[in-house]
């Protein structure tokens, strides 16, 4: 923090090494604009404050591409829309598993 005060550390910390546990992150989503984008509500459930994360969200798409998009979120809560080049038929969170959150092979989610 003292080489970097302006990178705003401090909150990075604060929640990836002053509490136990991890972020338990929902994603629920539905299709927009005549198929063509995604209405993506992301929903922190962890116990305390809510984490500040960038979230990494994968849609697939109904012609077999698929959009890789970063979603912030530090809310609780926080819908995002999502403009896609075709109707999208899955909405995936963190597909290439780069976040620490919880996951349902790991047991129950922490409440």
């Amino acid at each position: 923090q003292k080489a970097a005060p302006a990178a705003g550390l401090e909150r990075f910390f604060a929640d990836w090494l002053d509490r136990p546990g991890a972020p338990v992150v929902d994603v629920s989503w539905y299709s927009i604009e005549r198929g063509k984008g995604a209405s993506i509500t992301l929903v922190q459930r962890q116990a305390g404050d809510p984490y500040a994360l960038p979230v990494e969200v994968a849609i697939d798409l109904k012609n077999g591409e698929t959009k890789l998009v970063t979603l912030d979120l530090a809310e609780r809560s926080k819908t995002f829309e999502v403009e896609t080049a075709a109707r999208p038929t899955a909405v995936r969170l963190d597909p290439n598993r780069r976040a620490l959150l919880w996951r349902p092979e790991y047991g129950p989610a922490p409440r």
